[in-house]
């Protein structure tokens, strides 16, 4: 019975051509836009830029091998999915800003430097480290499912072009595989793996 389904949602007056790039030209004219997008790039960057790092190190360096590095990542992004309605409901709650602010970008912080830090502390290889370290992942990955609400707010942020608010949302959302590459990319020639790790936690404060 949603009659939105079969009409149009562009504002009368508009060509295809200006709907097409109406996302950009809302991310220009719109600061609060701008910043949903520049937090939505930023979010999962360091998930894309660990993917890169992380294998070698858990694998080989802490003698864990592939397959646990696996299980490792199975385990983190399994608890990512499941508290995602939980922070739905958190941020209906609390707010949006407090949530984002503090559960989860400081929390994907603190996260990400658990997930480096604690399999280096344990002891190489050792079944009981390995656990820890899947715990001290985990806590990254149920950190970083708050950011899901991103896709409630940004439409809210342009209740008149919510279509173009989305498109820009999901640009960010893939921009993000390219942004955790490139600071790999980047970082690691001359900070190295903890130098790319302390990278994402800078563009989180940022």
């Amino acid at each position: 019975k949603e009659r939105h389904g079969s009409l149009r949602l562009a504002p009368e007056g508009e060509s295809a051509g200006a709907v097409i790039s109406s996302g950009l030209r809302l991310t220009f004219t719109n600061k609060r836009i701008a910043m949903g997008f520049l937090t939505r790039l930023i979010n999962t960057a360091p998930e894309f830029g660990m993917f890169i790092i992380l294998p070698t190190v858990i694998a080989v360096q802490l003698e864990w091998g592939m397959s646990r590095w696996l299980v490792m990542t199975t385990v983190v992004y399994a608890g990512n999915i499941l508290f995602n309605a939980a922070f739905g409901a958190l941020c209906c709650r609390i707010g949006w800003t407090t949530t984002l602010r503090w559960f989860v970008i400081v929390g994907s912080a603190i996260g990400l430097l658990l997930w480096w830090y604690v399999p280096h502390i344990v002891p190489a290889g050792s079944d009981w480290g390995f656990v820890v370290s899947v715990a001290a992942g985990t806590v990254f990955g149920i950190l970083l499912a708050g950011f899901v609400q991103l896709g409630a707010i940004m439409p809210a942020l342009a209740p008149k072009h919510t279509g173009a608010a989305m498109a820009m949302y999901t640009t960010a959302a893939g921009g993000a595989t390219f942004l955790g590459s490139a600071v790999v990319a980047v970082v690691r020639p001359w900070g190295g793996n903890v130098g790319v790790v302390w990278a994402f936690v800078v563009l989180y404060g940022l």
